[in-house]
């Protein structure tokens, strides 16, 4: 491996986090823990063509090109931040456990699942109304959540 540029991100050196990319778009979205924010980085360009401000210690991103939505997990704020992923803000804010973490996008099903460490479940979206369906009992913590896509799978499973 080898340096191919250092190019120098919104909110200083804080802690990062989960990151997602839209192969489609050339974006990178990366949760930036320390400083409460989504930067959004043009692979392309190689430059921040944005940031997604007041998304308290964003854990979890997903990027879903599909719906044009950016998904951020926030544990300051226990919710679930909806983005539009052409103007950078936010659309809504869902409730999503104590200490939501990772996100899986169920495409069969259009759903949302947020993994929640603390509360040890998965909360259900739906991806079109942006609302909370459903808690799913894991019965111990719950670190991130994958969608099986290829398979009949209809829930994220823990992994």
């Amino acid at each position: 491996m080898r340096v191919f540029a250092d190019v120098p991100l919104s909110g200083g050196t804080t802690r990062f986090d989960y990151q997602s990319f839209d192969s489609k778009s050339g974006r990178l979205y990366i949760a930036h823990l320390g400083s409460d924010l989504v930067t959004v980085f043009d692979v392309n360009k190689q430059a921040v063509v944005g940031d997604v401000k007041d998304l308290k210690r964003v854990h979890g991103v997903l990027a879903v090109p599909e719906l044009h939505r950016v998904y951020a997990s926030a544990i300051g704020s226990n919710e679930l931040a909806v983005i539009d992923d052409q103007s950078f803000t936010i659309v809504a804010r869902v409730p999503a456990g104590d200490y939501p973490d990772g996100i899986a996008y169920a495409t069969k099903v259009n759903k949302i699942y947020v993994s929640d460490l603390h509360g040890k479940t998965d909360t259900v979206i739906d991806a079109k109304t942006n609302q909370r369906l459903t808690m799913i009992t894991l019965g111990g913590g719950a670190g991130n959540s994958q969608y099986d896509s290829v398979g009949d799978a209809k829930a994220a499973m823990d992994c």
